[in-house]
């Protein structure tokens, strides 16, 4: 974050016309810092399977941010600044919670052996990591070169709309990943029952957007 921080104040606005590095950009580089406190948290009631206090975790921050940034945007009139603003302090106050929480989790006994497997593990990921966080951001620099901030405006307010689905898709993907792992460590017939279960997920899918498409072609044609 500090280096992402001096990179920003040397040649942000060098780059980029339409937003100033400060306070905008300030701002999100505050709020990427806060988000990084539950990720811990959250990793370790997945690996122990709490899936319910995970999937409860995931929407207690959501719902927080949103009511957090609706706030500052509708009633203080904080505009753009409220919606970085409202991600910095929802964080703040979710990672406060989850620090507590993390407190109690924390042993003393620390074993080189166990950093030298997580690091084994952990570091090949980096790459993939950078360029999904990458590709996600890509949009922000057509949107600056070639959109009036008024159409940006739209378009991330449509963006968070579909935050509810974005947030269910994420609990479910996450707790399907340790659920499929124990699965065919557990059992012999383990590959095949999970090879059949994706069978019927993908039955059920496709057939809900074939349905889905033919409702709206059918809406189109009246």
């Amino acid at each position: 974050i500090l280096a992402a921080y001096l990179l920003g104040w040397l040649f942000w606005d060098r780059v980029f016309r339409q937003v100033a590095f400060h306070p905008l950009i300030e701002y999100a580089l505050a709020a990427a810092f806060v988000r990084a406190i539950p990720i811990v948290p959250s990793l370790l009631l997945r690996i122990r399977e709490e899936l319910k206090w995970f999937g409860i975790g995931r929407f207690v921050t959501f719902l927080v941010q949103s009511a957090v940034t609706l706030h500052l945007v509708l009633v203080a009139d904080w505009r753009v600044e409220g919606m970085l603003a409202g991600i910095v302090i929802s964080y703040a106050l979710v990672g406060l919670a989850w620090s507590l929480y993390m407190v109690r989790q924390i042993q003393l006994p620390f074993r080189w052996s166990d950093l030298r497997a997580s690091l084994a593990y952990s570091l090949p990921l980096v790459p993939g990591v950078f360029a999904g966080i990458t590709s996600g951001l890509c949009d922000r620099f057509f949107l600056d070169r070639w959109v009036p901030l008024t159409s940006a405006g739209l378009y991330y307010t449509g963006n968070r709309l579909a935050g509810v689905v974005r947030e269910g898709q994420y609990v479910l993907k996450n707790s399907w990943i340790p659920f499929a792992t124990r699965l065919v460590r557990s059992r012999t017939d383990g590959s095949a029952t999970l090879g059949q279960m994706t069978k019927y997920y993908l039955a059920v899918l496709l057939t809900a957007a074939l349905f889905a498409t033919r409702r709206a072609n059918i809406k189109r044609l009246q």
